[in-house]
């Protein structure tokens, strides 16, 4: 299992993506992010890559944020190679802090 920090409490008072996480040959994952503030507003989603470069959202993954909140996506039998969350700023100010955890979907043998 890794376990990632990739966004610690951040500005989220302009458009980004978080840094890539390189899933390899492991597919299950979960990624947890938090935001903080009053009045931040935005839209919040996974994306994917086979090659690091070009990113396609996750589909069904897109979610409104209006105010402070947590959100968690937990990913079974992922087929690509590369996941980042992506933050798309309307309006406030607030931080976000993005985390993942990436699991083996089998267990190995004593």
């Amino acid at each position: 299992m890794k376990r990632i920090t990739m966004v610690n409490a951040v500005s989220a008072g302009t458009t980004q993506a978080s840094p890539i996480v390189t899933i390899g040959d492991l597919r299950d994952y979960a990624m947890h992010v938090d935001f903080s503030g009053s009045d931040l507003a935005g839209t919040l989603k996974l994306q994917a890559s086979l090659d690091g470069t070009d990113w396609v959202d996750v589909a069904s993954s897109s979610q409104a944020i209006t105010s402070a909140a947590s959100h968690i996506w937990n990913v079974s039998n992922a087929a690509y190679e590369f996941v980042r969350a992506h933050w798309t700023y309307s309006s406030g100010t607030g931080n976000w802090t993005v985390l993942a955890v990436i699991k083996e979907s089998f267990i190995k043998g004593v």
